[in-house]
C-alpha cells in the first residue's frame, strides 16, 4: 500500500510539473539510478605573480595547495547523478584564468520532490595548485573550501560549508553562511559567518563577525571581532598600530589578552554581566558593569562590550 501510494504521489507531481512547465515528462526522468562518473577534468597552463585563479562551484569542495614553478594545476572529479552533464568553462584574460563548473538545470520534478528519489546530487570536486604570489579566489554554494600555505591573498565564498585557510602568506577575506571559518594569514584578515565559529590568527588587521558561533581572534595589528549569539575571544600582538580594536557581542562573553606593556584608551562594558581586568588601567568611570580608562600612556582604542555575558581584559600569556 506504501509502494502504491507513493507511485501515485509521483504521477501527480510530474503533472504538476509538467503543467507548469509546458514540457514533456518521460518516465527516466524520474529514475533513481546514478550516472556514471566521466573522465576527470584538468586544466593547466602558467600565471604570474599578481593574476589571479578563480574556481566557481555549485556543489562540492575546492582544495588548494601551492604548486612548483608558475604551473597552474587544476582538476575536477565529477560524481553524483548525472553528473556528466555538468560543464566545465575556462575563461582566461590578462587578469588571470577562471574555472566554473556548469551545471543544468534542475527537471522540474526534482524541484518538487524530495532529493533522495533521484540519487545524489551531481557534484564537481576541484583540486588546485597554484602558484606563488598568485591570488586565488574560490566560489562554490555547497561545499567546504580549504587551502594550505598559498603564498598570496585568498578570497573564498560559499553558502554551505566550512572554510580553512592556513598557513596563508597574504590576506583573506572569507564569507561562508552555514559553517565554521578557521583563517591562518601573515597579512589582513576579513571574515565572517551566521551560523558557526570563527577562529583566525592574522599579522594585521583582523576582523571576525558571527551571527551564530563563537568568534576567537589572534592578530598582530588591530582587530574586530563581533557576534550575535556566541562568546569572542581574541589576543592581540604589541604592534605599534592605529584605531580602534572593538570586541562585540550580544549573547556571550567577550575575552582579550593584550601586552601588559600595550598603551591603549579602553572601555569595558556590559548590560548584564560582569567586568574584571588584572590590568594597571588608570580609570576614570569605574562602575560594576562599566570600565574605562587609561592603559600605559593610552592612544589607539580598545573596546569590549556585551549585552549578556562577562566582559575581560587580561594580560597576554
Amino acid at each position: 500500500m506504501h509502494t502504491m501510494h507513493k507511485v501515485v504521489l509521483v504521477g501527480f507531481v510530474m503533472a504538476v510539473a509538467a503543467a507548469c512547465s509546458g514540457a514533456a515528462i518521460v518516465t527516466s526522468a524520474v529514475s533513481a539510478q546514478e550516472a556514471a562518473a566521466g573522465e576527470p577534468f584538468v586544466w593547466e597552463g602558467n600565471l604570474a605573480a599578481g593574476q589571479r585563479l578563480e574556481v566557481i562551484n555549485r556543489n562540492g569542495r575546492i582544495t588548494a595547495a601551492p604548486s612548483t614553478g608558475r604551473g597552474v594545476d587544476v582538476r575536477g572529479e565529477r560524481s553524483g547523478d548525472n553528473a556528466d552533464d555538468i560543464r566545465i568553462e575556462v575563461t582566461e584574460d590578462s587578469a588571470g584564468v577562471t574555472i566554473e563548473a556548469i551545471h543544468p538545470e534542475s527537471h522540474p520534478v526534482r524541484r518538487w520532490w524530495p532529493s533522495s528519489w533521484f540519487g545524489r546530487s551531481p557534484r564537481v570536486h576541484f583540486s588546485v595548485a597554484v602558484p606563488s604570489g598568485v591570488d586565488f579566489v574560490a566560489r562554490s554554494r555547497n561545499g567546504r573550501i580549504e587551502a594550505d600555505g598559498l603564498d598570496g591573498n585568498a578570497d573564498v565564498e560559499t553558502r554551505n560549508g566550512s572554510v580553512r585557510l592556513a598557513g596563508l602568506a597574504g590576506d583573506a577575506r572569507v564569507v561562508t553562511r552555514n559553517g565554521g571559518a578557521s583563517v591562518i594569514a601573515d597579512g589582513d584578515a576579513d571574515v565572517q559567518t551566521r551560523n558557526g565559529r570563527v577562529r583566525v590568527e592574522a599579522g594585521g588587521h583582523a576582523q571576525a563577525r558571527s551571527r551564530n558561533g563563537s568568534v576567537t581572534v589572534k592578530a598582530g595589528g588591530p582587530a574586530q571581532a563581533r557576534t550575535r549569539n556566541g562568546s569572542v575571544s581574541a589576543t592581540l600582538g604589541s604592534g605599534d598600530w592605529p584605531g580602534e580594536a572593538t570586541f562585540e557581542s550580544h549573547n556571550g562573553s567577550v575575552t582579550v589578552r593584550v601586552p601588559e606593556t600595550m598603551d591603549a584608551d579602553v572601555s569595558l562594558r556590559t548590560v548584564t554581566g560582569s567586568v574584571r581586568t588584572d590590568l594597571a588601567i588608570d580609570a576614570h568611570t569605574d562602575e560594576r558593569r562599566h570600565l574605562a580608562g587609561r592603559l600605559g600612556d593610552g592612544g589607539r582604542t580598545i573596546r569590549l562590550e556585551t549585552d549578556n555575558g562577562s566582559v575581560r581584559l587580561l594580560a597576554a600569556e
